[in-house]
């Protein structure tokens, strides 16, 4: 029964065992320990030369596993590739390999070729075949000392309330053989004082032998067994002995032979060390996801009922030797650098000390028995067995939880890898026995505080879709990637993402990544560098904090790109989530974006500060604003452009507002010059966009990746300045500067000149209404004797065309109807006719010259 539940249970992962019955295969086949035949080699450069080994697996292992691969498992000794942990076991599984073999089941395909699903499969019926047979031999040792059915339930609540059932019969450990070993030893122990059974030295030293050569730990459990020969049954000692020291001799010829030295490297007591021993202790008895206390209760519990009972206690000596089992498996973990034991479930470490606990369990049970039937008092024994019947239930519901629970296998990655943060393991907000039992509520994000993704902070913030965090990332691993996350009531907020796409995507000319909330799509990108870039989008948090749930996007990986040496289905690697505010954009204040400050602002498509300014690098930046209140501003910035070598011979800028295309620009000279964009509606939170077509790499895509386009120097937010009636505003003037857009010269005199085809004045009125603008003006194209046209336009309304064929400068007065005129206007001066002076000979001047302003009235009507 116990190996129906064994081999029926599901959770179970491969790590330190990864690569043990290849070796036993090996062996098998060709006669010899070394890997080398089914390794490739792999040098991957990083700060200095690695090598790494990478195993040659069939294509028909099936879709990877969540874990890598465990490339600590194979080392290289002598040039040659071994499996690093004891090959003992692998030895002892010859015969079941054999076996399987002749039923066609392999770790080995066709080709020849490992396959790692194989082995998994074959170590799960090995390993729970073992634990089976383990909890036959606990049976038959209490047999030998209680009735059958307290026999029954003592090998039940072996096997299943114990690291036997969550850890032992999972896959193939070095405790699966080392229990079964040591549980065989005390069968002998107890049937020889039990039933005066005669001890077979020549079987109890080669189990003792044979129980070290699987786990070296068992060392100290094959000296307790031979101090309590010493004192009861020392006739046999000697031989005992005699029969392990010829083990020894072969383990130590075979070692020599294998690495040049007597004891293999994993047996040198290289993974020991000092400084470890209280929290070891501790850690392993009382944490809450690895200590016995939680996850094994019956072991302290029957070493108290051992204590309650002492004088019913028949065999003292052999109780002795059962505590200080128990009490010998925790020394090597005083002195273990990985005292946690890794990714594992529980006190793995402990595991063996589970054949002891069966020992002192069987005592303790026969001890009652005699108790009861010497005093006869029933109430104090009902009280016992109902604490008795709740511990055991205990033990057996949380070692099932680690056999039948894919969620407690998670949480060794999950929020990030317990080996890299080992105090995970003293977190009592999350026991790893009740993972996947309560729902934790996502985290709370607050405004400026970045969430890491390979950090405890982010715990519960991972849905489906994620792989084990890697240093300071995850990789989403799934078309679909979830995020669970909250955000208080706090206005409106920017999303920003630290992300890099896979490998797979570099030769497909950049990666697709599209960011969903609660079912809607909330952004879009496309990532075409190979580094971390920034991502951002705008959310509206304005209601209570609640749960939401993000989703990263990605499509299918192109057909035939490379993973770069990676198997698994890499898309998106995250580094950091964060809310910001909506940085505000303060009235006539300049943002200088030479500044890190100015990063607050910046979006998707900013390179990092150079001098006085940031490039756009690529065909859109974005920048994000608030605005203290809700009126039409100018949005005013210098800026200069990249022109590249054979290009279109200019930069073209559309500037768009939430959406709403605001302004464009043509730029064809690398001089920097400020530019004015009228905003009529600026809303609480602004995403200002510029689209930039003609965006391209400096030195080639692949010298430098970024698609340049803009230079930004300065950004800022002016009001419309007031326009008095019947008080001309002298354009040249030292307060002129608010009232222009683009398309003005610097000053010059009294006047000041339009450059370009299109020139804009901004301004505000306090009581719109019919009235009539006053701009005096002279026009260029006099100078070169023909008429000069100007189009004008109030708010994209067309109010006439003058024609303006005199030297000097004019009054002209422009009729402005009602319903035209608003409280923040724009004028706009259209000049089909405009020259350079140079394109006629005139000078050397290249601007484009149209009508030279000298001043702006209005006049109500």
């Amino acid at each position: 029964m116990t190996f129906a539940i064994f081999r029926l249970s599901p959770v179970r992962t491969v790590t330190d065992s990864r690569y043990s019955l290849l070796l036993g295969e090996n062996l098998l086949r060709h006669r010899e320990l070394a890997l080398d035949r089914y390794f490739a080699k792999e040098v991957a450069v990083t700060r200095r030369p690695v090598v790494r080994v990478v195993p040659v697996e069939s294509l028909s292992s099936g879709p990877p596993r969540r874990l890598p691969l465990p490339q600590y498992t194979v080392e290289r000794v002598n040039g040659r590739l071994h499996y690093y942990f004891p090959h003992a076991g692998s030895v002892l599984a010859l015969p079941y390999l054999a076996a399987s073999n002749a039923l066609g089941l392999s770790v080995l395909d066709g080709q020849g070729r490992y396959v790692a699903r194989n082995e998994e499969r074959l170590q799960a019926g090995l390993a729970a075949l073992l634990m089976g047979l383990a909890t036959g031999v606990f049976f038959r040792t209490a047999l030998e000392l209680v009735p059958v059915g307290a026999s029954v339930i003592l090998a039940l609540v072996a096997a299943l309330g114990t690291p036997v059932w969550s850890t032992a019969s999972r896959v193939l450990w070095s405790d699966t053989w080392g229990v079964t070993l040591l549980a065989a030893v005390i069968w002998m122990l107890v049937a020889s004082r039990a039933r005066g059974r005669p001890i077979r030295p020549v079987v109890l030293g080669s189990l003792l032998a044979w129980a070290y050569f699987v786990r070296p730990t068992n060392c100290v459990h094959a000296a307790l067994v031979l101090a309590y020969l010493a004192f009861a049954h020392r006739a046999v000692l000697a031989r005992v002995v005699a029969a392990g020291a010829l083990w020894g001799v072969a383990f130590a010829s075979y070692s020599y032979t294998t690495f040049g030295t007597l004891l293999p490297p994993y047996f040198q007591g290289g993974r020991l060390g000092r400084g470890y021993a209280l929290e070891a202790l501790l850690a392993n008895l009382v944490s809450p996801s690895r200590g016995i206390l939680f996850f094994v209760p019956v072991v302290p519990l029957a070493v108290v009922l051992l204590w309650r009972h002492w004088r019913y206690v028949r065999e003292r000596s052999l109780a002795r030797l059962g505590v200080a089992g128990l009490a010998a498996q925790f020394v090597p973990l005083l002195f273990f650098d990985h005292w946690w034991g890794g990714f594992s479930y529980g006190p793995r470490l402990l595991t063996g000390l589970v054949p002891w606990a069966v020992l002192v369990g069987v005592l303790v049970t026969r001890a009652r028995l005699d108790a009861a039937a010497e005093t006869g008092t029933r109430r104090p024994r009902r009280l016992e067995r109902l604490a008795v019947a709740v511990v055991c239930a205990w033990s057996v519901l949380v070692n099932g939880r680690g056999a039948l629970s894919a969620d407690t296998e998670r949480w060794n990655v999950d929020p990030v890898d317990v080996d890299a943060y080992p105090s995970r393991v003293w977190d009592w907000r999350d026991p790893q026995f009740l993972t996947g039992l309560r729902r934790k509520p996502a985290p709370l994000l607050h405004a400026g505080v970045p969430m890491a993704f390979g950090q405890l902070a982010a715990d519960g913030l991972f849905g489906e879709g994620w792989s084990a965090p890697e240093g300071s990332m995850r990789w989403s691993v799934a078309p679909r990637a979830a995020l669970l996350v909250r955000w208080p009531r706090a206005g409106p907020l920017l999303l920003r993402l630290r992300v890099r796409p896979a490998p797979a995507w570099a030769a497909a000319g950049g990666q697709p990544l599209a960011l969903w909330l609660d079912g809607r799509e909330l952004a879009r990108w496309h990532l075409s560098e190979t580094g971390p870039v920034v991502v951002a989008a705008p959310l509206e948090a304005d209601g209570p904090a609640q749960e939401h749930r993000l989703e990263l996007r990605v499509p299918d990986i192109p057909a035939g790109a490379g993973g770069a040496g990676d198997a698994r289905p890499l898309r998106t690697g995250v580094y950091s989530l964060r809310l910001d505010r909506f940085p505000v954009l303060r009235r006539v204040e300049r943002v200088p974006f030479g500044d890190e400050a100015a990063s607050a602002f910046t979006g998707n498509g900013w390179g990092d500060p150079e001098g006085p300014y940031r490039w756009t690098v690529a065909p859109r930046a974005d920048l994000y604003f608030a605005s203290e209140d809700p009126e039409p501003a100018v949005l005013r910035f210098r800026l200069h452009p990249f022109l590249a070598e054979g290009g279109p011979g200019g930069q073209r800028v559309v500037v768009d507002l939430n959406g709403t295309i605001v302004g464009t620009l043509a730029l064809r000279s690398e001089d920097a010059a400020e530019h004015a964009i009228p905003l009529l509606d600026v809303g609480r939170a602004n995403t200002l966009g510029l689209e930039l077509p003609d965006a391209v790499s400096r030195f080639g895509p692949r010298l430098d990746p970024r698609r340049l386009g803009v230079a930004l120097h300065w950004l800022g937010l002016d009001p419309f300045p007031p326009l008095r009636p019947g008080r001309p505003v002298a354009l040249a003037g030292k307060d002129a500067a608010a009232y222009l857009g683009d398309g003005w010269a610097e000053p010059e005199g009294t006047t000041r000149w339009s450059v370009g085809v299109r020139s804009e004045i901004v301004f505000k009125v306090d009581r719109p209404g019919p009235a009539r603008l006053l701009l005096t003006m002279e026009p260029f194209s006099a100078r070169a004797r023909r008429a000069q046209r100007v189009r004008v336009e109030l708010n994209d309304r067309r109010l006439g065309e003058l024609r303006l064929d005199r030297p000097g400068r004019v009054p002209h007065a422009i009729v402005v109807p009602d319903g035209v005129l608003r409280t923040h206007n724009v004028l706009r001066l259209i000049l089909p006719d405009a020259r350079s002076p140079a394109s006629l000979g005139l000078s050397r001047d290249h601007r484009v010259l149209g009508v030279r302003v000298g001043a702006l009235e209005w006049r109500p009507e």
